[in-house]
């Protein structure tokens, strides 16, 4: 008895060890024919939906968000009242600011249920930030 709890407990281990080793990447999953990538300015007042502004036929099922301005930070989320204050529930994630204007941060990447609008809002508190949205089908 002694000898399977000490097998089943290495195999345990095993499996946990081997969890925790697969690299985290923000590179876009090969998941279809069609990735579009756009510039996109993103409003401080109501949300951006990054899957807007195709045609209606695109059925998005991914969005790769690449924060460029060096001043403000985004927050992202699948709700239309994400918010940019961390104190409030819909806050979203967070992309930092970009360190330098020519070595913005990599994108971040966000699988979206297929033709479900995704939304990000910029911190700055009047106007927009500029950033680079590729979008996969």
């Amino acid at each position: 008895m002694k000898k399977l709890l000490l097998t089943l407990g290495l195999l345990g281990g095993l499996a946990a060890s081997r969890a925790e080793a697969v690299p985290l990447t923000s590179v876009m999953a090969t998941i279809g024919s069609s990735v579009t990538c756009v510039g996109m300015d993103i409003s401080s007042q109501t949300a951006t939906d990054l899957t807007d502004g195709t045609a209606a036929v695109q059925v998005w099922k991914q969005v790769c968000v690449q924060n460029l301005d060096t001043s403000n930070y985004l927050a992202c989320s699948e709700n239309v009242a994400v918010s940019t204050t961390t104190t409030n529930a819909a806050i979203g994630t967070i992309l930092a600011k970009a360190p330098t204007a020519t070595e913005p941060n990599l994108p971040a990447c966000f699988s979206i249920l297929a033709g479900s609008p995704y939304y990000c809002r910029t911190s700055k508190t009047t106007g927009s930030t500029r950033a680079g949205v590729c979008r996969g089908r």
